[in-house]
């Protein structure tokens, strides 16, 4: 069931975004993730990395082991490690298969309701939705399934990755601060509540990943 939901995902991004035609980005981001799977104990997933051509910043995971960052996103990036971060962050919501348990409630939506193309604003300064979902058009962020401890263990569990793999574990923190300036910029609001009072917030996000930095022991590759 995962490997047919990630299939059905995969054809949806690439008939309604469709992949960013820069082969050496690809390869880039490819050859990240795969020295991060490589870091990962053995799991059943094979995992294709993939750049959406798509200017809003956003990235998500299918089940089954398809990761995809926008093009938007890697230009809010400025170090690998941050790349590396928010790629570990998506690999672990994938190998702790919080997408099938989400499908098991029968609460995980379709992964696209929208053309990619066609984005509106994003709503709301709770980062956790933009990174893993796409964005839907009617001009909201497109509501994720992840619950607050799914999202808790992908952010401390893709740190601890990223620290195996040899990058710097605290780079999720400056990954996700760019993310919030970016987010309060383009939708101009904050946090209405609602849904995304139920999630971490950014600023309450980044001081519990600042903290759990300085926890994990790390060294350079």
């Amino acid at each position: 069931d995962e490997n047919e939901a990630g299939k059905n995902t995969a054809r949806q991004v690439e008939e309604q975004i469709g992949t960013y035609p820069a082969e050496f980005l690809s390869n880039y981001v490819d050859a990240v993730g795969r020295r991060l799977v490589a870091s990962h104990e053995p799991t059943p997933y094979y995992f294709r990395f993939q750049v959406i051509d798509q200017a809003e910043p956003n990235a998500f995971a299918a089940p089954g082991g398809y990761i995809y960052i926008s093009r938007g996103l890697l230009a809010l990036l400025n170090h690998e490690d941050e790349l590396a971060a928010i790629l570990a962050h998506e690999i672990i919501h994938v190998t702790r298969r919080h997408h099938a348990r989400q499908m098991q409630r029968g609460a995980l939506p379709n992964v696209l309701m929208m053309p990619g193309r066609a984005v509106g604003k994003v709503v709301g300064e709770d980062v956790g939705n933009t990174i893993n979902a796409p964005l839907e058009a009617a001009g909201n962020a497109y509501v994720s399934a992840y619950g607050r401890d799914q999202e808790s263990e992908a952010d401390r569990l893709g740190m601890e990755l990223a620290a195996r793999a040899g990058y710097d574990p605290a780079a999720l923190g400056p990954a996700l601060q760019n993310l919030e300036r970016f987010v309060a910029w383009l939708s101009g609001e904050q946090d209405q509540g609602g849904f995304f009072a139920s999630h971490p917030t950014t600023p309450s996000r980044i001081a519990d990943v600042e903290r759990l930095a300085m926890t994990i022991d790390w060294e350079p590759a």
